[in-house]
């Protein structure tokens, strides 16, 4: 038979958390945000440029990039995945718009009689409808991109592959491709 307490039972080693525990100190964001705040200041007396609107201009510019991909790979994160592939899909896609773009606006390659022809001299190269190509180009790297992200989301959910393999295995296909594109650039070698 259980006996009620008479007295409460007292810790002497809980208390107050100190200063440091409590509030935005408790996680990490208040440490990075101090951190960030003391490098602004250091940065602010190692360089009278440093706030200066052009700076901060470029400053956001050169960051939108990365922001826009952290975006996606947080919605990962917060339903308890990981996604490490997005940097070599950022790759991957602008290696296939630069490689779209190069065979475009190559006259004389079957397909670019349609974006570009050339002048009355002979080497001057016109393009038929400008912007054209960076259109084309941009749609090629997405839409291969947006392949790429299917497959893969097909692996994961249907297939029940951990996203790390599945990550892992279009890697490897990614790196196939990598080398078709080194191998054309330095040899000469075209798949005409």
């Amino acid at each position: 038979m259980a006996m009620p307490l008479e007295s409460s039972i007292a810790f002497t080693n809980v208390g107050r958390a100190r200063w440091w525990q409590r509030g935005i100190f408790a996680s990490q964001t208040g440490y990075v945000a101090l951190a960030l705040l003391v490098l602004l200041v250091v940065m602010h007396f190692a360089s009278p440029y440093f706030f200066t609107e052009g700076n901060m201009q470029n400053v956001a510019n050169n960051f939108s990039f990365i922001a826009i991909a952290t975006l996606g790979v947080t919605f990962v994160i917060i339903t308890g995945g990981i996604d490490l592939s997005v940097g070599s899909m950022m790759c991957f896609s602008a290696m296939i718009t630069s490689m779209v773009m190069t065979e475009l606006s190559t006259p004389g390659v079957p397909g670019a009689s349609l974006f570009v022809h050339l002048a009355a001299d002979g080497k001057t190269v016109l393009a038929n409808v400008p912007g054209l190509i960076l259109l084309v180009s941009v749609l090629a790297g997405l839409g291969v991109a947006l392949v790429v992200g299917l497959l893969n989301g097909f692996c994961i959910a249907v297939l029940g592959l951990s996203p790390y393999h599945a990550r892992h295995a279009l890697d490897r296909a990614r790196t196939l491709l990598r080398r078709l594109q080194w191998s054309r650039q330095f040899s000469g070698w075209s798949g005409r």
